[in-house]
């Protein structure tokens, strides 16, 4: 499966630009995944399901405006779980973000509010979150597992050690 992200009723000049790797190089024109606040969302699929408890994202942060968001994970696009409820917070910048494990194929990310227009401006994600202070605290559960039941016909690839989905984030594609 191809890992890809999805923005939906918003916009992003590239097709990998959520997932890229690049947090230092965006502007006012090109670099982040958006959507209008109040209708839309971003939606990040993963190359397979995964047991996650953590994540980091880079809010566009070159002015001094604040964003509020929630986050949800699915592992089948139609039932969702909240995660994280940043909507009555004003965020900016890296969020390091951690919640209970919980089995994901899906993350949607919706903005709520921006301090300057009506625009959720995301520039990177991460899996897991990459903040010392989160491994340090939760070394077991701030990892990326893959997730399978005994229940499910489909067999899952292993991850060999500890390992963030990077690598595989890399192959990314916006699907619009």
């Amino acid at each position: 499966a191809v890992v890809s992200t999805q923005s939906t009723g918003g916009v992003s000049k590239y097709r990998s630009t959520l997932l890229n790797g690049n947090t230092t190089q965006y502007d006012w024109e090109d670099g982040y995944t958006c959507h209008q606040v109040g209708s839309g969302a971003i939606i990040v699929l993963l190359p397979q399901p995964y047991l996650i408890s953590s994540l980091s994202m880079l809010l566009w942060d070159c002015d001094n405006r604040c964003y509020s968001y929630v986050i949800s994970v699915s592992k089948n696009r139609r039932d969702w779980i909240d995660v994280v409820d940043h909507s009555r917070l004003q965020c900016s910048s890296w969020q390091h973000l951690t919640f209970s494990r919980t089995p994901t194929s899906y993350i949607r990310v919706i903005g709520t509010q921006n301090s300057a227009n009506s625009v959720f401006h995301l520039i990177h994600m991460e899996l897991p979150s990459h903040r010392k202070q989160c491994e340090e605290e939760e070394e077991e559960e701030d990892t990326v597992h893959p997730y399978s039941s005994a229940a499910s016909a489909v067999s899952r690839p292993e991850i060999d050690g500890v390992e963030t989905l990077e690598r595989q984030l890399e192959a990314a594609r916006i699907i619009q």
